[in-house]
């Protein structure tokens, strides 16, 4: 269907993706594109077309409008997944979100898409990010991997984080534990 309805068009003026697998059959779909259309939204990130789960033909033409694609489900979606890579030059997610660490790389995946940099997460994790981000958003990313690199492994006792974006690093201050 992507092949043959999707069309290059005009990138979005926010960064917005495309979810792209999930199926009005599949077991707990819906709750999954609810928590990751959530989480990007927190990220500020808006969500183009989630195919082909309640889209329409008219969806799909739109698909091409995407920065980058989020592949919920490899078994019905990476073949539009590689043909939207190639055809609209649109990267798309190779980590499911499934548990603390899938979520902290699927994080990372998506800074790396937005900034342009390669999908090798070690690279990408080691730049420091809001130098390259194209959208005022960067800043919160790369708060929430932090966060995620940092309160998630001391088992969530950790409290009164601040994260200061001074100099173009991001430093954390004020740790409570």
């Amino acid at each position: 269907l992507v092949k043959h309805l999707a069309k290059p068009q005009a990138k979005t003026e926010r960064v917005s993706c495309n979810i792209i697998g999930p199926t009005a059959l599949g077991f707990r779909h819906r709750d999954d594109v609810a928590e990751i259309t959530n989480l990007l939204f927190e990220l500020g990130i808006e969500v183009n077309v989630t195919a082909p789960m309640g889209s329409t033909p008219s969806d799909i033409v739109q698909m091409g409008k995407a920065h980058f694609n989020v592949l919920l489900y490899p078994e019905t979606g990476e073949t539009a997944a590689r043909y939207c890579e190639k055809e609209f030059d649109q990267p798309y997610t190779k980590t499911v979100p499934i548990g603390a660490g899938a979520t902290h790389d699927f994080i990372a995946e998506i800074v790396c898409a937005i900034n342009g940099f390669p999908a090798n997460l070690r690279y990408c994790l080691g730049v420091v990010l809001p130098n390259r981000a194209p959208l005022p958003a960067a800043t919160i990313i790369c708060a929430i991997l932090v966060i995620f690199t940092l309160v998630i492994p001391m088992n969530y006792c950790a409290s009164g984080l601040t994260i200061l974006y001074m100099h173009n690093d991001l430093y954390a201050q004020n740790w409570q534990v």
